[in-house]
């Protein structure tokens, strides 16, 4: 009670922390000054949160295999920068021989028939060396690309962590890129076991400009005719039909998507496609292998974009230039084999984890949601702040201001109640200055 017209005083605080000694509200588990806990549960909580505690044994193997992975890319960067240049010079071999005009190129379209390839235009002279520049571009942009979006993600990625937002584009098409070339080096050997005859274009036999061309110009047309046009194409007719047309640019561009049934099917019919046209020149054999890199190239379609696809391509295609380039090198051929050696091994691994991931993808198969604490959040510690100097006697106690810290000294008084650390004899006994307790 006060005097009539007197000023009311606050109502002093019930609870203090005894580590910093703020005032606190009834319901505080934790000082939200210093971070205290101020319960038996919150303390044995906090301090599981807070302790030290090594790294298991998943957690070493997972950075490991990160480390082994980062190897693996910088392999692979270096070899693309390698064939990246050559696919740069080739237009210096190969516009001569357009302007010839006794050669040329025929772009075709792969349809699912008994002979699966049907002409669509014939290139020649001009028309010929135009193409093959366009070509180069599109080829060199996608992996210009492929870096520069790379860069923020593989920041996190060299410090051996996984980033928030999800791998680098060079991460996710390097690693597709080493499975691929694990799973047809394990469908080889199985054949071979099994005596089957494995039949392969003659590479040999062409000119050198013919197979920098070639494989230049399968890297990107059919990623077009397959990818854009049997995946895309289809996808923006179905989103108009249902009026949920998307930015126009993705359906030919590719990236962004979600996979849902229509987009699953798609991408099946896309490696089908895709396999089909391959009998042509390599037999039946080829068709298992290639039907499982054109699901790679459609995943990649839909989540990343069509540069991906041209440069997963790339990749597969133009692995073995540098040797075309220098045959009689045996440093080249020594050093690109180990490579690949190298990459199966590795390649082996994420065709495992990739394998499993479609798996449990298919079957539903998701991680139960982790339980939160029934405690809440754990507060991060604060850093003690300089205590104010204690109200003097008659003044009103504030639940803004900050009392003095408790004294850790031995000898020296503390208030159990508050940690108020002056005090004064009152009937014989210290009455804290602070909140008023006797003991």
């Amino acid at each position: 009670m006060t005097e009539l017209g007197g000023p009311t005083l606050a109502p002093k605080p019930s609870r203090y922390c005894p580590g910093c000694g703020r005032p606190l509200e009834e319901t505080d588990q934790f000082c939200p000054l210093c971070g205290r806990p101020l319960s038996p549960q919150a303390s044995i909580a906090y301090s599981q949160r807070y302790a030290y505690q090594p790294p298991s044994t998943v957690e070493s193997i997972m950075k490991f295999g990160r480390l082994v992975t980062l190897i693996a890319l910088a392999a692979l960067m270096g070899l693309l920068v390698v064939n990246v240049v050559i696919l740069a010079w080739s237009p210096t071999i190969i516009l001569p021989e357009a302007a010839d005009g006794a050669y040329g190129n025929t772009l075709f379209l792969i349809v699912p028939w008994a002979d699966p390839l049907i002409g669509l235009v014939e290139l020649s002279g001009w028309s010929f060396g135009i193409y093959h520049v366009l070509l180069v571009f599109a080829i060199c942009a996608s992996f210009a690309w492929m870096v520069v979006t790379s860069v923020d993600p593989l920041k996190k990625e060299l410090s051996l962590e996984r980033p928030k937002g999800g791998h680098s584009p060079l991460w996710i098409i390097g690693t597709i890129f080493f499975a691929i070339l694990a799973m047809n080096f394990i469908y080889a050997l199985i054949l071979t076991l099994l005596n089957v005859e494995i039949t392969t274009p003659d590479f040999a036999s062409e000119d050198l400009w013919q197979l920098l061309h070639g494989l230049a110009s399968a890297s990107v047309w059919e990623e077009l005719i397959t990818r854009v046009l049997i995946i895309g194409v289809p996808l923006l007719l179905i989103d108009l039909a249902y009026h949920k047309r998307k930015k126009l640019s993705r359906y030919f561009f590719g990236g962004g998507f979600e996979f849902g049934g229509k987009e699953l099917a798609l991408i099946w019919a896309s490696a089908g496609i895709f396999a089909l046209g391959h009998i042509v020149y390599w037999d039946t054999w080829k068709i298992i292998p290639t039907w499982i890199a054109g699901l790679a190239f459609g995943y990649l379609f839909l989540r990343l974009g069509l540069y991906a696809c041209i440069m997963l391509h790339f990749m597969v295609d133009y692995l073995s230039v540098p040797m075309d380039i220098a045959p009689d090198s045996t440093a080249v051929v020594l050093i690109l084999g180990l490579l690949i050696l190298f990459w199966d091994l590795l390649g082996s691994v994420y065709f495992a984890i990739f394998f499993k991931r479609i798996i449990d993808f298919l079957t539903g198969k998701v991680a139960k949601p982790q339980k939160s604490s029934s405690i809440g959040p754990m507060p991060s510690p604060s850093p003690m702040a300089p205590p104010p100097a204690p109200p003097q006697q008659g003044s009103t106690w504030s639940s803004q201001a900050r009392p003095a810290a408790k004294s850790v000294n031995a000898g020296f008084y503390s208030c159990t109640n508050c940690g108020g650390t002056e005090a004064r004899f009152v009937d014989g006994k210290l009455e804290c200055i602070r909140c008023g307790h006797r003991e």
